[in-house]
């Protein structure tokens, strides 16, 4: 615990953080994509292709964005869908 609170904080500053790490993840896959691609047709399929591939190889980062948004492990005050405690 004391390695978690010196280097985040907190545990929920930690999940925060694997949070806004998988988003940049995603971030930087389709901002290449957007680089490599120049016909909007293939650019949509190529986006929705790397996505997939990249969804499939890390379920976690699924598994974990789902608990988010469904509120499991939100401070009490949290509702449904409210990832305001989450940041960005």
């Amino acid at each position: 615990m004391f390695t978690i609170q010196h280097h985040f904080g907190s545990k929920l500053a930690l999940y925060r953080e694997i949070l806004r790490m998988r988003d940049r993840e995603v971030e930087a896959l389709v901002r290449r994509v957007l680089a490599e691609e120049r016909s909007v047709s293939a650019l949509v399929g190529r986006v929705v292709d790397e996505l997939f591939d990249f969804f499939l190889a890390h379920r976690d980062a699924v598994a974990l964005r789902a608990r988010a948004v469904l509120g499991e492990g939100l401070p009490r005050r949290g509702t449904l869908g409210d990832e305001s405690w989450v940041g960005s």
